[in-house]
């Protein structure tokens, strides 16, 4: 096999990859955004409320070992 016909199999392998790529990206569903309040007081409120009590200071036990 000479150079040139390996360089033109090299670049068809890419072309069958990058289509393969496409086509799997383009089956996938798109959604909206899928909370109707986004952005809205309600949601900011809802997200501030989640931040504060999942950010918590951790108090071991042995922290002066």
């Amino acid at each position: 096999m000479n150079s040139q016909h390996a360089g033109r199999l090299a670049q068809v392998a890419v072309g069958v990859a990058l289509a393969g790529w496409v086509m799997v990206a383009a089956a996938q569903p798109t959604f909206g955004n899928p909370s109707p309040t986004a952005g809205k007081e309600t949601s900011q409120k809802a997200n501030a409320a989640a931040d504060q009590a999942a950010y918590q200071p951790v108090s071991y036990t042995n922290v002066n070992k």
